[in-house]
């Protein structure tokens, strides 16, 4: 059985005790002469050099820095804190050197991207300076191999590059790693540490609201496998805009301080859960989401669609032209303002519905169809009479009734 941590090199030397490092093992043995008492016949040692893996730094190009709440694991982190504590100091650590790490943090790298790590080994004092080969594994690959150094104490071997790339795609995965000397030439390699690192793989650079471990983890298991911004938003938008999520007594134009309280359990109007599909799409990489605000109209189709939550048409009386939704329990009086929806890669996301349209026309048709007078019947409606429809603007769209 190979033995952990410990690795053996036979060195000739004058024969001293103090060639002798902090353990050795096996006969001392003359080549020629008069044996161990002359102190300068060379003779053959066993010497045991123990290495111990103390951290691992993940870096290189196409690495984004995360973020978490505390000193604890990010796992304990709610979605709504935004992270008091950058993880830019090394992701894996084992200060006490028994080979559990008292740090363990995840890292994110770009799709493609090829990792660079930074390593410290350490060895025992009294050890003198040998040559070596550090390697690195996983199932088996070879991830990096490299010429070293080691002398007694921190031994810090910087780029260390990943001969491959293993994201090709959105992805969320543990990653072993078997760390290993050789001390003699490469011709035998023996197992210092093993560790486990979680990655995340993202589109491009995570930005938007503050890219955190808790959020990241979230998003990238959502779109796992997926490597397109179409593909991602297809899966993102049922989830973050979904009807489970909704309800018209939160929302972050009123009472909430971030769209990402719903994933700590709040439920949202349609312009939040739209918000949150559009947080989520940042944090992957994807770039051009955008929050819209669909209106019903009827004097012109201008201002069916814009970013304020606040442009609802009016009559001469000021009565607002809303919508009434026939689809309880959304609504116990099925009133709404307007229809947030997330747009992205042409198409419109409706927050509390769950569905994508391909327009804005398309979504004002699909909340307030088939837009005749009662209850029971989605429409348009001016404020002071909710239950007699209001017609569209003329012309009408091709194709609608």
């Amino acid at each position: 059985m190979e033995p952990k941590s410990i690795t053996l090199k036979w060195v000739q030397k004058q024969f001293s005790a103090a060639n002798f490092p902090m353990r050795s093992t096996g006969k001392l043995v003359p080549k020629k002469g008069n044996g161990p008492g002359d102190s300068k016949q060379p003779v053959w040692r066993l010497a045991l050099y123990e290495v111990k893996l103390k951290s691992v730094d993940f870096l290189g190009d196409d690495n984004y820095i995360l973020r978490k709440q505390g000193d604890d694991s990010y796992e304990n982190d709610k979605f709504e804190d935004n992270g008091d504590v950058a993880i830019d100091y090394p992701e894996w650590q084992d200060e006490n050197l028994d080979g559990t790490p008292e740090i363990n943090d995840p890292a994110c790298y770009k799709i493609g991207a090829k990792p660079q790590m930074t390593a410290v080994l350490t060895i025992p004092e009294g050890v003198t300076e040998t040559s070596a080969k550090l390697r690195v594994l996983s199932s088996q690959t070879p991830f990096c191999e490299k010429d070293i150094k080691l002398k007694a104490g921190d031994n810090t071997i910087p780029d260390l590059k990943w001969e491959y790339t293993y994201f090709g795609d959105i992805s969320n995965a543990e990653y072993e790693l078997k760390w290993q000397i050789s001390l003699d030439g490469g011709a035998t390699f023996c197992t210092i540490a093993t560790t486990t690192t979680q990655m995340f793989s993202v589109l491009d650079k995570p930005h938007g609201s503050p890219v955190t471990a808790k959020r990241l983890d979230w998003c990238t298991r959502l779109a796992s496998e997926k490597c397109t911004p179409a593909e991602i938003a297809d899966v993102i938008g049922p989830d973050a805009t979904g009807s489970s999520r909704f309800s018209g007594e939160h929302s972050i134009h009123y009472d909430m301080r971030t769209a990402w309280e719903v994933l700590d359990g709040t439920e949202a109007d349609c312009g939040t859960l739209s918000t949150l599909m559009k947080f989520e799409l940042e944090q992957l990489g994807c770039n051009g989401a955008k929050v819209m605000y669909v209106y019903a109209r009827h004097a012109g189709w201008q201002g069916l669609a814009q970013e304020s939550p606040a442009g609802n048409e009016t009559d001469k009386n000021g009565n607002l032209l809303d919508m009434w939704f026939a689809v309880p329990p959304l609504f116990e009086d099925g009133g709404n303002r307007y229809e947030g929806c997330c747009v992205f890669q042409g198409k419109w996301w409706m927050g509390g519905i769950g569905r994508a349209r391909s327009s804005a026309r398309d979504v004002l048709f699909e909340v307030t169809y088939p837009n005749k007078d009662g209850r029971t019947n989605s429409h348009q409606a001016w404020s002071n009479n909710t239950m007699k429809s209001v017609d569209y603007p003329t012309p009408r769209p091709p194709n609608w009734e």
